[in-house]
């Protein structure tokens, strides 16, 4: 299973963290986050979690588009 992450700036880590957790524990499952630009994208309590994509290079068909919540970000 293909599960694409959207990261955008001031979104909540452990909304991202928890799920992720969950879904590596299932066989066969693949992850890549991703954001407008590939790199460090800052969370809302200051650390920073890397976006492995960019929107023009990820999968163009995940079994799962997930976005994690947080405050006023942006994409």
């Amino acid at each position: 299973m293909k599960i694409l992450s959207v990261l955008f700036p001031g979104f909540t880590a452990l909304d991202l963290i928890g799920p992720t957790t969950v879904w590596g524990l299932m066989p066969g499952a693949e992850f890549q986050t991703v954001a407008r630009t590939p790199g460090p994208v800052r969370v809302d309590m200051g650390l920073e979690i890397v976006a492995t994509h960019s929107f023009d290079n990820c999968w163009a068909a995940p079994d799962v588009l997930f976005v994690p919540g947080g405050g006023a970000g942006s994409l």
